[in-house]
């Protein structure tokens, strides 16, 4: 068993960490384990991650393994779209106050599932894989405050305008 360890700084214009280095590694070994901590130094986010791993024959080798990222937003719809950005919007403004990534409050895929839920209590919250209850706990009245103001305008919106079906009188 052999150990690689890889050190990824954060990338504001990907909004993550570019894995491509673990990708092109991976692809000629077997990996047997994987172990991931995350550190900020210098306000820069950081993900150091320990393979453990083997090396695979020329018979063994596969493909390497291509990551899609799919933008959550492309299974919303329009109204689901502006409620996406607005909670984006909000979970920036907290990360800068709080001094934090925006994707340590909730990431892309996250906000998208809350949205699609329509989650409108703290337990609806927990559904989404990968906030928890801590998360809940600390954002989740923010969140569920965005939620229904969002639902509150997209209904007001929805109405139609009432129209005059009185005839004027002479």
């Amino acid at each position: 068993m052999k150990l690689k360890i890889f050190t990824i700084k954060f990338s504001n214009s990907e909004n993550g960490f570019d894995d491509s280095a673990i990708q092109d590694f991976q692809a000629e070994r077997e990996i047997i384990e994987v172990t991931e901590h995350f550190f900020v130094h210098e306000r820069t986010p950081y993900l150091t991650v320990l393979l453990s791993y083997r090396d695979i024959s020329a018979d063994e080798k596969r493909k390497p393994i291509t990551k899609r990222r799919s933008d959550p937003r492309a299974d919303l719809d329009e109204e689901e779209k502006i409620t996406y950005d607005a909670l984006r919007s909000w979970r920036a403004a907290k990360a800068k106050q709080e001094g934090i990534p925006p994707y340590v409050i909730a990431n892309n895929k996250q906000l998208a599932k809350m949205i699609k839920l329509r989650a409108d209590n703290k337990t609806a919250l927990l559904k989404v894989d990968g906030f928890g209850e801590a998360k809940t706990e600390q954002y989740g009245t923010e969140i569920l405050e965005m939620l229904k103001a969002q639902t509150d305008s997209e209904k007001d919106t929805s109405q139609a305008a009432p129209t005059d079906t009185e005839s004027s009188k002479p």
